[in-house]
């Protein structure tokens, strides 16, 4: 069976009671949180399948989730995997301040992307089709390391696999805040963008088969220099007729935004998202105000 494309491995990969159905909405109970529940409450349909997307969401637990695996795409070159542990974490006092008080994070949210940390670091494991792929590790301070001759693809990349539109960041923090504002389908780059406009994107030739079935792809990186030469070099590579950008008005960037204006407003600047004009066509915005001084 395939979804968009993408070859089935294992099917309802967590078990939930789906019956025969594989088709539309199911609700069901969840099997990461019914056992634990009172008896009375074991059997109550608490999560709901969505086969048409692939997707699984308890209502109770608020887990979430891709409901297959996939097969591995083949690959010419061969990488290291890192090793590292994926274990629940229980985090320090200094981290869980840090991302409750500076980043608005909350620490259940670093459990669900498997944030990892080590002594004065702490990891996110980039995770594709059930392997952790590469390892991004950073300070409070903002060091940053990425693990040696390991693969670089994007952040979080499984969330869009079967989804119509694809949300890009710039920065692992950038996909957990849209993820706090409700937002899931958000992948980051693996490498910020640069002032000089050099942008090596050979994860994305690797990897392009995730986008070429979007409608919409979402350009949602960071709001500086640097990132306006990533923005106009992904445009060029999907195409402007599928793109859209985000206004994140005053804000660098995702986090920063949801810091400022919160998770509601964060989730607006996708509802918002406006159009690339293509070019030889003028929109309707272009003359805006020549239309409302002529009513």
């Amino acid at each position: 069976m395939e979804i968009n494309g993408f070859k089935i491995d294992k099917f309802n990969v967590h078990g939930f009671d789906v019956g025969t159905k594989t088709e539309g909405k199911v609700n069901c109970t969840c099997v990461f949180c019914s056992k634990d529940r009172k008896p009375v409450n074991q059997k109550t349909k608490c999560a709901t399948v969505y086969f048409d997307t692939a997707f699984y969401e308890c209502f109770h637990c608020g887990e979430k989730g891709q409901l297959h695996t996939y097969e591995k795409n083949e690959t010419k070159k061969e990488y290291k995997k890192p090793k590292i542990n994926l274990i629940e974490q229980q985090y320090s006092n200094d981290l869980i301040n840090y991302i409750h008080n500076v980043r608005k994070i909350k620490e259940s949210t670093l459990k669900h992307f498997k944030v990892v940390e080590k002594k004065l670091w702490f990891s996110f494991p980039y995770i594709l089709n059930g392997e952790v792929i590469n390892v991004k590790s950073r300070t409070i301070d903002k060091k940053f390391q990425m693990a040696k001759d390991a693969e670089k693809i994007f952040y979080n990349l499984e969330s869009i696999r079967t989804q119509d539109t694809a949300i890009i960041v710039e920065g692992e923090f950038d996909v957990l805040a849209y993820y706090e504002a409700g937002i899931y389908n958000v992948v980051s780059v693996p490498n910020g963008f640069n002032k000089k406009g050099v942008i090596n994107m050979s994860y994305l030739d690797d990897y392009y088969n995730f986008f070429e079935n979007k409608e919409k792809i979402i350009i949602a990186v960071d709001n500086d220099e640097a990132g306006e030469h990533g923005k106009k070099e992904l445009i060029r590579r999907f195409g402007a007729e599928k793109c859209y950008t985000v206004d994140f008005k005053d804000c660098k960037d995702a986090n920063d935004y949801l810091i400022k204006y919160g998770a509601v407003s964060l989730s607006e600047t996708i509802e918002e998202a406006e159009e690339i004009p293509l070019d030889h066509i003028e929109s309707v915005k272009d003359y805006l105000e020549e239309l409302k001084t002529s009513i």
